[in-house]
C-alpha cells in the first residue's frame, strides 16, 4: 500500500502538507472523488476547531460534509483552485488519475484579482 501526499498552496506561497491518503498501486481515481477525499480529511482533522471556520480551499466548514464536498466540487469547476497531480494539472472532475508510488497532489487555491 502506497500513500498520496496532499498539499495546499495559495497563489505563489509554499505548499503546506495537508496529510496523506493510503492508496494501492495502479488504482485510478476520478478527480471528483479525490477532491471529496481531501475535503473529508480536512473536516476530520479540524473537527471542533472553532478558530478555523474555513478550509484551506476557502470553504466554510460549518456546513454538513455533503455540502462542503459539493461546494468544493463547484469551486473546482469555477476555477477557484487548481488540482495538480504529480505536477500535472487536472482539467475536469471526471478526469481519471493514476498514481505511481510517491505521488503528490497539490490543491492550488487562486485569489481573484480585485480592482481594475
Amino acid at each position: 500500500m502506497q500513500t498520496i501526499a496532499l498539499f495546499d498552496q495559495q497563489d505563489l506561497g509554499a505548499p503546506t502538507p495537508v496529510g496523506v491518503l493510503p492508496w494501492a498501486d495502479r488504482i485510478e481515481i476520478r478527480a471528483r472523488d479525490l477532491i471529496a477525499e481531501r475535503v473529508i480529511l480536512e473536516l476530520e482533522n479540524r473537527a471542533g476547531d472553532a478558530e478555523r471556520p474555513q478550509s484551506a480551499l476557502g470553504l466554510p466548514l460549518s456546513d454538513s460534509r455533503d455540502d462542503v464536498v459539493a461546494r468544493a466540487l463547484e469551486a473546482f469547476e469555477r476555477g477557484r483552485f487548481l488540482l495538480l497531480a504529480d505536477n500535472r494539472q487536472v482539467e475536469t472532475l471526471d478526469e481519471t488519475i493514476a498514481f505511481a508510488p510517491g505521488a503528490t497532489v497539490t490543491f492550488l487555491r487562486l485569489t481573484p484579482l480585485r480592482g481594475g
